[in-house]
């Protein structure tokens, strides 16, 4: 049994066919992982630019809901619950940082920003690039 084992490693056709069916093998495994990292960065850095975006002007327009429903799919569902979480709050500060002024424009609280800010970069923190 030991000296078939031995002739048949020694057999320069079956050690190339094995070499050959080892490498696509390992080759479709690392594509399949490539185009995964493709899909999920397409999902996850729109909002990852939208996030610091907004906080580096916490007075523009507000982040898209979409964006952030997008990734449910492609993060961890832990790490879903705490980025909604932490967009739940962040819609509340909003909400309450945006009045209007005697003129009914719009205006943002100074003294709201860096709860703000300090949402936004918690959410940024929960979506990483692969």
């Amino acid at each position: 049994m030991f000296d078939l084992t031995i002739e048949l490693l020694q057999n320069p056709i079956l050690t190339g066919v094995f070499g050959v069916l080892t490498g696509a093998l390992l080759g479709h495994r690392f594509s399949l992982s490539r185009d995964k990292r493709k899909e999920y960065n397409e999902v996850v850095v729109p909002l990852k630019s939208a996030i610091r975006k907004k906080a580096n002007d916490p007075s523009s327009c507000s982040l898209d809901p979409a964006l952030v429903s997008a990734v449910q799919f492609k993060i961890s569902d832990s790490d879903y619950q705490k980025l909604t979480n932490e967009y739940r709050k962040y819609g509340e500060i909003m909400r309450e940082a945006i009045s209007p002024d005697d003129w009914g424009v719009p205006q943002l609280k100074v003294e709201l920003v860096p709860q703000i800010v300090e949402s936004l970069n918690k959410m940024d923190s929960l979506l990483k690039v692969r």
